[in-house]
């Protein structure tokens, strides 16, 4: 039997309620007020992971996963049943009814007792200022810092929540910095710099708060501390605004009470908006399948607000018209949207079945639909999937939109938006003159648009991919030029750190290409192609093993087009010595492109065929007549010297010219 709502119910009693901490540290106190002591790393981890779960429930085989993936899954299960019941001893006869179980599902009773996260995020959705003082004295840091579990499960949730409760709380505490002056402002914008020291809106909104109270010394100090925390980290120098925040304070100029804007983006004219509405559950009900339905809509508009390039109709916006048996077309001109996603969900025995459409508004006509099967093992796994998948979809499905809307137009007409996309598809291909084109093109949409930062990510891309062709290195250093210069006009343009992660890579400015790496897909974990080339850094900075795991995830996010990334894939594979998987995943790579040669004599050479190399390194030879090992060694930037030993060693015993 599944684990739904109904199988584990809540008790109403008129009683004091029993109090869970786990914000920061973790605490319980029973319902007498006295301390309970849960001795247990992993009982404090499962109360955390059960107060964080949707309605507090969890299925038995997720919890036993997240704490005891480690180990066999008969093993993992009867932990849990042995952790259950010492949970049970100590939290105590009189509190006995906060933990709620059935054969295949545990929970708590939110009747009898009281969640300080729960709390705090209650609060946070609002926006007066007494409840979101009541979340900000609540937030007391992410949860369950005092536990350190070293099971790969729990930490990936302990991640997921992270970030959830850390986005919250820079709402309160931005929302509070906003609406308070005095001595209390500057304390709300302290505590934000504090959750993400790198992100300069919070740095923004503390100069401004210092200097909104007169104390331009620590204002500007304050800049001092954010430039040089920008350069450690991140090689870089702050953002434009930042800097003119800084000069105006120096000045003395009058300085805006309210807060800084955020970062630049497209301006919202020139950026498509979307509205994702409810997905239906098939029976149309309140229960378990609005729930899941509800999880992937809210994921699926997250993991969309990630692309900066696209507007995202709010949840709140949205969500009004479930129910409301009105026209597409209607729905996205109240919303101002020129693109809907609707759809359902279903279960069916153990599979969850998901369909999704995205609509034109203006013509009603469906762009793009699919169906999606997920076996129903963990519904925070079956969320994350789906949404991710349908995000990867809906932004591709679009942008293809805009381009087929635009090869219609006269150039002459073009947006910067456009430009932007007719120069991506342009950039994807073999052909220089079209690479060159694709160049003009991004160049045109700056000259219309100066700020927009995507447009110069894309331009700093292609002298980036002539930098490969090109041994001067001139390319490379105005490819970094222009990343940079991108990167001061839009800090959180996941793109902007991507491709200056890239030049820092081509560099050998190691540390930095993965600090700005890890950075890009952090602000949008959902885009497989960040995740994909994270991988290939990790790959050349001798991580391999974890590269592996980051390239698969982008796969996944590509259900249709699972192959795009397998020469990631295959690189990653052969630099942690798997060479037999290696050589399957090359087998799928073009036979026209040089390098598939290349890569499959390397790893011939490793699987001990002599002949087999030297036939690739012939086909390699001749397609590209210049290739050596030298040009292969001084291109490659790989950072230990015996991973670039594996491949250069291998490539002279194939024969290849030194």
């Amino acid at each position: 039997m599944a684990v739904t709502a109904h199988t584990i119910t809540n008790t109403k009693m008129s009683r004091p309620a029993a109090r869970l901490a786990i914000l920061g540290s973790f605490s319980m106190l029973g319902s007498s007020g006295q301390p309970l002591n849960i001795s247990s790393k992993k009982n404090r981890a499962l109360l955390g992971i059960l107060a964080l779960s949707p309605r507090q429930i969890s299925s038995r085989e997720r919890l036993a996963s997240l704490l005891w993936g480690d180990h066999g899954e008969d093993q993992a299960r009867a932990s849990l049943r042995q952790s259950l019941a010492t949970l049970r001893r100590e939290i105590g006869p009189a509190d006995l009814d906060v933990l709620r179980t059935s054969e295949d599902g545990v929970g708590l009773d939110l009747s009898l007792l009281h969640v300080d996260a729960l709390e705090f995020l209650d609060a946070a959705q609002n926006q007066d200022t007494a409840p979101l003082a009541r979340a900000a004295k609540l937030w007391s840091g992410p949860p369950l810092q005092d536990l350190a579990l070293r099971t790969a499960a729990f930490e990936d949730w302990s991640r997921a929540e992270t970030e959830r409760l850390i986005a919250a709380a820079s709402t309160v505490f931005e929302r509070l910095s906003q609406t308070t002056q005095g001595r209390a402002r500057i304390d709300y914008a302290t505590r934000l710099v504090a959750l993400d020291p790198l992100r300069e809106t919070s740095q923004r909104e503390l100069m401004r708060a210092y200097a909104g109270e007169g104390d331009n010394g620590l204002a500007l100090k304050q800049y001092e501390t954010c430039r040089k925390l920008l350069a450690e980290e991140l090689g870089v120098d702050p953002a434009l605004e930042t800097t003119e925040l800084r000069n105006q304070i120096a000045t003395s100029s009058e300085i805006d009470r309210g807060s800084g804007s955020s970062p630049p983006s497209p301006p919202a004219a020139e950026r498509p908006t979307i509205a994702v509405l409810p997905l239906l559950g098939a029976s149309n009900i309140e229960g378990d399948e609005e729930f899941l339905a509800d999880g992937i809509t809210e994921d699926v508009i997250a993991a969309l607000s990630r692309f900066r390039r696209l507007a995202v109709v709010s949840r709140g916006a949205a969500f009004s018209y479930r129910g409301r048996d009105m026209p597409v077309g209607q729905i996205g001109r109240e919303l101002n949207a020129q693109f809907v996603l609707q759809g359902t969900v279903r279960q069916a025995g153990r599979r969850i079945r998901l369909t999704a459409e995205l609509i034109d508004a203006s013509t009603g006509l469906a762009l793009w639909s699919d169906r999606l099967e997920h076996a129903q093992e963990d519904v925070f796994d079956v969320i994350d999937d789906l949404s991710g998948a349908i995000a990867v979809a809906v932004i591709g499905s679009i942008e293809v939109e805009v381009l087929r809307r635009s090869r219609r137009k006269s150039t002459s007409s073009f947006g910067a938006y456009e430009l932007l996309v007719r120069g991506r598809s342009l950039l994807q291909r073999s052909s220089m003159a079209e690479k060159r084109e694709a160049r003009r093109l991004f160049e045109e949409a700056i000259q219309l648009d100066p700020i927009y930062a995507h447009a110069h990510v894309q331009l700093a891309l292609s002298y980036l991919q002539e930098f490969f062709f090109d041994d001067s290195g001139a390319a490379l250093e105005r490819a970094h030029q222009i990343a940079s210069e991108a990167l001061l006009l839009d800090e959180e343009e996941p793109w902007c750190h991507m491709i200056l992660g890239l030049t820092h890579l081509h560099r050998r400015n190691f540390d930095p290409a993965v600090k700005h790496c890890e950075r890009a897909v952090a602000l949008n974990p959902n885009d497989p192609s960040l995740l994909a080339r994270l991988g290939l850094v990790l790959t050349d900075v001798g991580r391999a093993t974890e590269a592996i795991t980051v390239i698969e995830r982008a796969m996944a996010l590509s259900p249709h087009n699972p192959d795009k990334y397998n020469d990631y894939l295959s690189i990653a594979l052969f630099t942690a010595g798997q060479y037999e998987a290696a050589a399957a995943v090359v087998e799928t790579l073009p036979v026209s492109a040089f390098y598939t040669h290349v890569w499959l004599a390397a790893i011939s050479i490793h699987l001990n065929d002599p002949d087999k190399a030297k036939a690739h390194r012939d086909r390699a030879l001749e397609l590209a007549p210049d290739f050596s090992v030298s040009r292969f060694a001084r291109m490659e930037p790989i950072r230990d010297p015996a991973d670039l030993a594996r491949w250069t060693d291998a490539l002279r015993a194939a024969g290849f010219p030194a």
